[in-house]
């Protein structure tokens, strides 16, 4: 999937694109990252995804979504501000998945009272 076709589909601050390569996935997880993998930095409660961005980069990410504007920028690597990196996590991640849900059929059932 192209990184422009990405862009059309999320909301983002800033864009730094050095490269076209086609995107495979993506994850949070820098032990996930392959090749031409997108790699979304979240800031968590615990830890911070910013810290592992040259791991990802190492694993093969070509692609960073990051919210810190402190990071540091590689050479040839696909940049991507975002203000909520875990709606573009989902946002992507629906994208490069074909949309799965529109394949499912969603059933509710209540008992009485709402029970």
């Amino acid at each position: 999937m192209k990184i422009e076709k990405i862009l059309g589909e999320i909301t983002y601050l800033d864009k730094d694109i050095k490269n076209e390569k086609d995107i495979v996935g993506i994850s949070s997880n820098s032990k996930e990252i392959k090749k031409d993998f997108i790699f979304v930095a979240i800031k968590g409660f615990e830890f911070d995804g910013h810290k592992y961005i040259d791991h990802a980069i190492n694993n093969g990410a070509n692609t960073i979504v990051y919210t810190d504007k402190s990071i540091e920028k590689k050479d040839q690597i696909n940049y991507i501000r975002v203000g909520d990196e875990r709606k573009a996590l989902a946002q992507i991640s629906n994208l490069i998945s074909s949309y799965p849900s529109k394949d499912m059929t969603m059933v509710g059932i209540t008992g009485t009272n709402g029970k």
